[in-house]
């Protein structure tokens, strides 16, 4: 087990570089534990480059919804996407994310893609939120020392602990998320840490039977239900099965913008994207409690998508973010 000074030493790259790689090799998913699991994330706090005290505040109605990526399996941008069906709603989004680094698209290379051009100020995240209820929050902005590992994470070409504690770094601290996870262990790991956070109304940590980092539209999916210090376990089918995934193509950041524009157009209403999608949009209604059900919570994300009011919110939601951009 790795003492606390190391981990310290490990963060602050007080360690040669090959130690450094070699450690986040070693820190497979698999062979993490709790112990580990909470230090790490507690050194990368202690970094936290401002003040978060309004955007915590403004996070107790908020829902993150991400994944940590790591699957090898080939989908779009599903998490980023539903951030902007959830705002069509009018559900409080703080969306927490970064660049691919083991992947081909992470949720900021995917929101640059759709205009996105410049990061939120972290000064000012907690007024975005506030007053356009979404804010999309760059993670080294908030954590400049996660910014040394870019290129260390890209060598090693797998996922690492990073892909794990990012989603659980958010310093809006969302009472709401939906976190989908492409390890078993891991999962149960996370759900653990988000019963004793203190700050979780409820969470849907989520990982499909074929190690999809999301509700999977084909297939089963296993779900750690946290409400509050309570951890449920279930399982979700969707009623009506999509082909399986495992025939799609890598998709880069320009296919998966002209998917999400054909979904947003209404070209696309039946296709995998689609209930992907719609499926996890559904589970992040529920976990917000937006609706009774998944089931409602994918009937809601249809007719958000059918109306044209998720169109409309992606232009004004990035309309709106132009103010308070760097």
């Amino acid at each position: 087990m790795l003492t606390r000074d190391y981990i310290e030493d490990l963060i602050h790259m007080r360690l040669p570089q090959e130690a450094v790689r070699a450690e986040l090799a070693r820190l497979a998913p698999e062979t993490l534990d709790d112990s580990e699991l909470t230090s790490i994330i507690e050194a990368v706090e202690s970094c936290l480059a401002v003040d978060t005290t309004a955007l915590s505040e403004a996070g107790a109605e908020a829902i993150d919804c991400c994944g940590t990526g790591g699957s090898s399996l080939h989908h779009f941008n599903t998490s980023t996407a539903t951030a902007f069906v959830l705002a069509a709603a009018e559900v409080k989004v703080a969306k927490f994310g970064n660049q691919a680094a083991s992947g081909a698209c992470g949720s900021f290379d995917f929101l640059r893609a759709l205009g996105f051009t410049t990061e939120v100020a972290p000064s000012v995240a907690a007024t975005v939120l506030k007053e356009t209820g979404i804010v999309f929050m760059y993670a080294p902005a908030f954590y400049p020392v996660l910014r040394q590992f870019t290129a260390v994470r890209k060598s090693i070409a797998a996922r690492t602990v990073f892909n794990f504690i990012g989603p659980l770094l958010n310093p809006a601290r969302p009472a709401y998320r939906l976190l989908g996870v492409s390890d078993r262990h891991m999962q149960s790991l996370i759900a653990q840490h988000l019963r004793k956070s203190g700050t979780t109304r409820q969470a849907l940590i989520v990982t499909a039977a074929n190690g999809l980092d999301e509700i999977d539209a084909a297939g089963t999916t296993k779900i750690q239900r946290v409400v509050g210090k309570e951890i449920f376990y279930e399982s979700f089918q969707p009623a009506n099965n999509a082909a399986d995934c495992a025939q799609l193509p890598m998709l880069h950041v320009e296919a998966s913008v002209q998917i999400f524009s054909r979904l947003l157009s209404g070209q696309d209403t039946k296709s995998y994207y689609y209930q992907l999608l719609t499926v996890n949009a559904g589970a992040a209604f529920f976990t917000c409690r937006k609706t009774a059900s998944i089931a409602a919570g994918i009937e809601l994300a249809g007719e958000l998508l059918r109306s044209g009011a998720v169109l409309h919110t992606l232009d004004k939601v990035r309309r709106s973010h132009v103010g308070f951009s760097h």
